[in-house]
């Protein structure tokens, strides 16, 4: 792929996932409520209007200073629609407050009628115009469409409908599991690997002293629950990191097939069936299984991630969709900022040879991508380990067990403070320490995207027409 000399420094793909998903749906409900609050008791209707106007003006000024590159037509629309919403509500309140023309009932009725039937046009319209301002505010750069797709996916059962048929779509179309089931040894536990969906990971934790059995993110249960039948286990716990379905489709079944199985979770993102909530930094033991839960906020809201204390003095962290090999998840519920302070964090607190057990096989694709984008600045780590991936993916070994330090050496979104990697992605200097490290992920994600449409766009052409349909929409899953 071709690279620019620099890149634009807009907001791009990293930060279009704000804050809208959460805080949209109530604006739209409270804006109608104060509309027809105010039209039944239009003694309050001045109060009420001005009110409206001066929240959402804050609304806009503080959005504009945020985003300082705010898309100049709607920009534009919204200071135009909110003024033209002031002007027709001085324009209804002179029809409400003018007086009667003198005369027969008939002609006053008639007057009245008339004046009733324009206070309520006026009133539908300066409504309209009110929605509209509302929507051109919080669109910002983001795509409704998307807010509204995530919503629905997030919120609601269709979410889970939507990953069952994902899971099924995996299985009738992949000729076998994405990558092979395999487990790495510790001192006092094995921890299983199993594919799940079209790059899905669930992690089967094995306590030999205790015959205690943990799952982290379920994504299919019943898989999970002839991969543990084959070998006699039981489950005692499952340990959610986030509330995306793909990560939690399965605990309904599970809790269904056992009845004291505990899932824990974040009380921010209330996984399905989750009954222990976990804080930050909090342990608690499961056997003779130590575990730390750390809050990490940015992929979602109340993202978790579990650190394993083995007794030999290991450490495995489980990352769901917070740190990838290669990568990091995109910001789906909160800012960017959060993120990269949520990845501080864990740099401060975890050990630099913490193992890595990611949610998503990405790895193969995220160090080529990486190759391609960083080749000026001739990492030849980056180089080993891409060649290291190629050849376990050609097995279809599942990339696990990385660590933090070996990361810190070829991962770009954790090296986002580093002046040669702002200087490539042409990330302006003057900006402040947290601002270029932003805009160093917006221009990685923007090449990402990219590069991912001309990957796509190459594989489809490449297959056969009887085929090329049902695989072309199995990339359209992620």
């Amino acid at each position: 792929m071709a690279l620019p000399a620099a890149f634009p420094t807009e907001e791009g793909v990293g930060d279009r996932r704000g804050r809208l998903g959460v805080r949209a749906p109530r604006v739209f409900v409270f804006v109608p409520i104060i509309h027809f609050a105010s039209a039944r008791a239009r003694q309050f209707h001045n109060a009420t209007s001005f009110s409206w106007i001066v929240l959402a003006s804050i609304r806009a000024f503080r959005l504009q200073r945020a985003h300082k590159r705010f898309v100049t037509w709607r920009r534009f629309l919204s200071r135009a629609s909110l003024v033209l919403s002031t002007f027709l509500f001085q324009a209804q309140t002179r029809i409400v407050d003018s007086a009667g023309t003198p005369g027969a009932a008939e002609e006053e009725k008639k007057h009245e009628n008339a004046k009733e039937a324009a206070s309520n046009c006026l009133s539908g319209l300066n409504f309209f115009v009110k929605s509209i301002f509302v929507l051109l505010i919080f669109m910002k750069n983001e795509s409704i469409t998307f807010r509204f797709l995530y919503l629905l996916y997030s919120k609601t059962q269709i979410g889970y409908h939507f990953t069952a048929k994902q899971i099924k779509n995996a299985q009738r179309l992949n000729s076998g599991a994405h990558s092979k089931i395999t487990f790495v040894r510790k001192s006092n536990c094995v921890i299983w690997v199993l594919p799940v969906n079209f790059d899905n990971y669930t992690y089967v934790i094995t306590d030999e002293a205790s015959g205690e059995c943990v799952l982290v993110d379920v994504g299919d249960g019943k898989y999970a629950e002839q991969f543990m039948k084959g070998r006699g286990w039981k489950p005692t716990a499952i340990l959610s990191t986030h509330k995306h379905w793909d990560h939690c489709y399965g605990n309904k079944y599970l809790c269904s097939k056992y009845p004291d199985l505990v899932v824990y979770g974040s009380e921010r993102d209330r996984p399905p069936y989750c009954k222990r909530f976990v804080k930050h930094q909090e342990e608690f033991q499961i056997g003779t299984l130590k575990f730390i839960a750390y809050h990490v906020p940015g992929h979602t809201v109340g993202h978790v991630i579990y650190r394993l204390c083995t007794s030999e003095g290991a450490h495995c962290l489980f990352t769901g969709d917070m740190l990838f090999v290669g990568s990091i998840g995109k910001v789906f519920e909160d800012k960017p900022e959060v993120m990269f302070q949520s990845i501080d964090m864990i740099r401060n607190l975890v050990p630099e040879d913490t193992e890595l057990y990611t949610g998503h096989e990405y790895a193969l694709n995220n160090l080529r991508f990486n190759s391609i984008a960083l080749s000026s600045l001739g990492n030849l780590t980056l180089e080993t380990k891409l060649r290291e991936v190629e050849e376990l993916r050609i097995q279809k070994e599942p990339v696990v067990g990385t660590t933090i330090s070996e990361e810190l050496t070829y991962n770009p979104y954790l090296r986002a403070h580093d002046v040669e990697i702002q200087r490539v992605l042409g990330v302006d200097a003057s900006l402040p320490d947290m601002k270029r490290r932003v805009e160093t992920m917006n221009a990685l994600r923007r090449l990402q995207v990219e590069w991912i449409k001309e990957q796509h766009i190459a594989a489809v052409a490449a297959m056969p027409p009887s085929s090329s349909r049902e695989e072309g929409d199995s990339f359209l899953t992620e």
